[in-house]
């Protein structure tokens, strides 16, 4: 990340789906450093990640009234999963 903006997000909410392994992991690990409060989502059980498989729509809704009721919005979305 550029070290001129450290904290560029500051008090942003992210969602990162795939965020178990590879990219989405990196993604969900950088993120932070930039000042973001991250949502680590993922299909499989991973330490840190939510469940959220998503190919299926309740499980979005249910994310989407959890995240409303906590935060109040969410700022961005790495959209990192890849369905089957």
């Amino acid at each position: 990340m550029n070290d001129l903006h450290p904290k560029r997000l500051l008090g942003k909410v992210v969602v990162v789906t795939g965020a178990a392994r590879g990219q989405g992991a990196a993604e969900a690990e950088a993120l932070p450093r930039e000042g973001a409060r991250v949502i680590a989502t993922d299909v499989t059980e991973a330490a840190g990640c939510r469940h959220l498989d998503v190919t299926d729509e309740e499980h979005w809704a249910k994310l989407a009234a959890e995240l409303r009721e906590s935060y109040g919005r969410v700022h961005g979305l790495v959209n990192n999963a890849v369905a089957p």
